[in-house]
């Protein structure tokens, strides 16, 4: 998790979901990529099926299931 930040007395803390994209998938990649803090991890060849699951995990087919989704108001 990120240190908060603090401006002008407020103590502000920014989420963001870290996804590691690596271009040679090798053996122990993925568990090196989470020990050092990356949420969630793909590999090329990058395959549409892949990608849609882990952003289902994120933040959900709706964007609402996760916390972290802010969505935008008019």
């Amino acid at each position: 998790m990120a240190e908060p930040k603090v401006l002008g007395g407020l103590c502000l803390q920014i989420e963001a979901t870290i996804v590691a994209l690596t271009a040679n998938a090798m053996v122990g990649d993925q568990k090196r990529c989470l020990s050092v803090g990356m949420d969630d991890y793909l590999s090329k060849p990058l395959k549409r099926e892949n990608l849609v699951k882990m952003l289902n995990r994120w933040i959900g087919p709706e964007s609402g299931n996760n916390p972290n989704f802010r969505k935008k108001t008019a």
